[in-house]
């Protein structure tokens, strides 16, 4: 995921070039996220129109080059968020992959992931074809995962660092009968690190596999 201050993202996307390009390919990823196009207003965004240019025409050259470029944006409620989006989609009828975000404490607000939510469901309505959409900071969130699935069956990623930093930190990963999953700070069955992270993970995968629509065939 390519992401950081304006400055930085300037200097990057006018200076890629076929190497980088190629050594992309070479990694074989399954797609680049690029940075947001949202509208913020924070001191570290005063240039956003400026920096949409810049991360379109970086798409743009990632799609030209059949590298799975994403689209991403944090989905504001305005409603040039949904044009943009349902223009990027028309002009790239191949497209099928978009990522939202929920920074500032939005992935713990259940209304701000319904509404971001409703967004992606219009945009997939007006473009005629289904989205996949990769939900950033929502990782152990069951309800908004849930709320995902219901819209998008089988079209969810989820994309976060959580399991890894909470895994090297020493919490463990529990999963009441609800199901619901929560954190407790201190694990002293597991060593912190990979031994933990693994069993954060296997309980994480276990928990969403009982979300129905998540997994489909």
């Amino acid at each position: 995921m390519i992401s950081g201050r304006d400055d930085w993202i300037i200097r990057f996307v006018n200076s890629v070039n076929e190497p980088f390009f190629d050594s992309l390919r070479g990694l074989g990823f399954l797609a680049v996220i690029c940075s947001n196009f949202s509208a913020y207003r924070h001191v570290e965004h005063k240039v956003w129109l400026d920096n949409r240019a810049a991360i379109r025409n970086f798409l743009q050259s990632l799609l030209e080059r059949e590298i799975p470029g994403v689209f991403f944006s944090y989905l504001e409620d305005s409603p040039l968020h949904l044009e943009w989006l349902v223009r990027h989609f028309e002009l790239n009828p191949s497209q099928d992959l978009v990522a939202t975000g929920f920074d500032r404490g939005g992935a713990n607000d259940i209304n701000t992931v319904r509404r971001r939510l409703d967004i992606l469901s219009e945009v997939q309505e007006k473009i005629g074809r289904p989205l996949r959409v990769v939900l950033a900071n929502i990782v152990t969130r069951l309800p908004a995962i849930r709320m995902a699935a219901e819209r998008f069956p089988g079209r969810v990623h989820l994309l976060g660092q959580s399991v890894v930093l909470r895994s090297v930190k020493g919490s463990l990963l529990e999963c009441s009968s609800h199901p619901q999953l929560k954190w407790r700070e201190t694990a002293f069955e597991y060593k912190r690190g990979f031994e933990l992270f693994e069993h954060n993970a296997r309980i994480l995968e276990e928990a969403v596999s009982e979300v129905p629509g998540f997994f489909c065939e």
